[in-house]
């Protein structure tokens, strides 16, 4: 029982604890920074001319920076691979990218939405490829970080799940219940009688958590 108080009390502390960016998704974005580098591919945002409420957001923070220098990269290797076409990288950024402006003009910024929809964008166009791993169930769509207690799920609205190396769950309403991997499937029993699965090709195998080992969470 303790073990279990525990479980959920570091569940708690690492929905909290969410960032925008883990450190191995942050690890993954590796950029050529330099316009001296061969390929370099400038950011979408310039932070010598932050005018929007967006620039100055994303100026001050370096994830989001970060985030938005990669999607440019991946925007032009879409269009210039699909296409077989060289694109003028920062004329074809400002055009293809402008609805970010459009979409978060004169608006206090969400970071739960931005972080959102950056990751988004970015699998849309890098599919598999994607530093982010993105998964539906229960109806939303969720992106996935693993931290040292385990995984958190984060929806667009800053809903989260967190699924636990020891089998357990818990979401931001404090709902609990178990996870499990069975027959190719993750599968997710929430509360009183929310059950769903997912199928994604996401390694949470390492966990062990069978439906053998959660028989402890069905017993309560």
């Amino acid at each position: 029982m303790k073990r279990i108080i525990l479980m959920l009390i570091l569940a708690i502390g690492s929905i909290k604890a969410y960032n925008c960016l883990s450190t191995h998704e942050r690890n993954q974005l590796g950029l050529s920074t330099s316009p001296n580098d061969f390929g370099y591919i400038p950011n979408y945002i310039q932070c010598n001319k932050n005018h929007s409420n967006l620039e100055k957001f994303v100026c001050n923070n370096k994830d989001y920076l970060l985030m938005f220098h990669y999607l440019s990269e991946a925007n032009i290797h879409f269009w210039e691979k699909n296409y077989k076409q060289e694109l003028n990288h920062k004329t074809w950024n400002k055009k293809s990218m402008s609805h970010w402006k459009k979409k978060y003009n004169n608006k206090k910024i969400n970071s739960n939405y931005l972080c959102f929809d950056l990751k988004n964008e970015t699998t849309d166009l890098q599919g598999g490829e994607s530093p982010y791993k993105k998964v539906e169930i229960f109806d939303k769509v969720f992106f996935l970080q693993e931290n040292q207690h385990g995984t958190t799920l984060t929806s667009r609205n800053g809903y989260k799940i967190y699924l636990g190396k020891s089998c357990d769950v818990l979401d931001s309403k404090r709902q609990k219940g178990y996870w499990y991997y069975d027959d190719g499937e993750y599968k997710i029993k929430l509360g009183t009688d929310k059950k769903d699965s997912f199928d994604e090709e996401i390694d949470l195998e390492k966990y062990n958590c069978t439906l053998e080992k959660v028989s402890v969470f069905k017993s309560k």
